[in-house]
């Protein structure tokens, strides 16, 4: 009996060594899944958030701007109390979902990230575009 036993953990642990997991079409119950999702994925979208936050820090750090004079305008560079709030608006969801990304892959290392790198990707996509829509750089 204790053979039998001996010769079955040799078989799991032999049937391990190199083989892909069940989910992954292989035939080991006992390999760890990798996680598809790279650093330099998450890498690229806290990047290209990095970018477009910096844009809006600009543009916010200008005055605000004066109510449009008759048949003057702006004369200056000056930011719009309502694109700061679309920009404020948008930051707030990409920063949730950055966060959201870094947490699932700190905490959930072998499991599938590429939702939540999606919406990370499409939040930062809608930052940009607001900002992009707005004239900020």
């Amino acid at each position: 009996m204790k053979i039998a036993a001996a010769l079955l953990g040799i078989l799991l642990l032999a049937g391990c060594a190199g083989n892909k997991s069940v989910l992954q079409g292989g035939n080991s119950i006992f390999t760890e899944i990798r996680n598809p999702i790279s650093t330099a994925d998450q890498a690229a979208v806290e990047a290209a958030y990095g970018t477009v936050l910096a844009a809006a820090v600009n543009y916010k750090r200008l005055p605000l701007c004066r109510p449009r004079q008759a048949g003057g305008g702006f004369t200056t560079l000056c930011s719009e109390r309502s694109i700061l709030l679309q920009l404020q608006a948008a930051d707030r969801k990409a920063y949730a979902a950055i966060v959201s990304l870094r947490n699932f892959r700190r905490n959930y290392p072998n499991i599938n990230a590429v939702s939540a790198l999606d919406a990370a990707r499409n939040a930062v996509r809608d930052f940009q575009n607001v900002a992009f829509l707005n004239g900020v750089k």
